[in-house]
């Protein structure tokens, strides 16, 4: 797969769980700003996992 692509589609499934995450948080009954940090941290926390992922995909071959 393209490198790109795979950056693309990374941060687009980091975002939408993400997303997911922080409506979670706030049908929960959470602050609204909780639950926007919630779903920060889970955009951050999985797109620096496919990206860590990339590159050592990257370094393997």
């Amino acid at each position: 797969m393209n490198d790109v692509v795979y950056v693309l589609v990374t941060l687009c499934v980091a975002a939408i769980a993400g997303v997911v995450c922080g409506l979670a948080v706030g049908v929960m009954g959470a602050h609204p700003l909780e639950a926007f940090k919630t779903g920060g941290v889970a955009f951050c926390g999985l797109a620096t996992i496919g990206l860590s992922i990339l590159t050592i995909l990257r370094k393997r071959a």
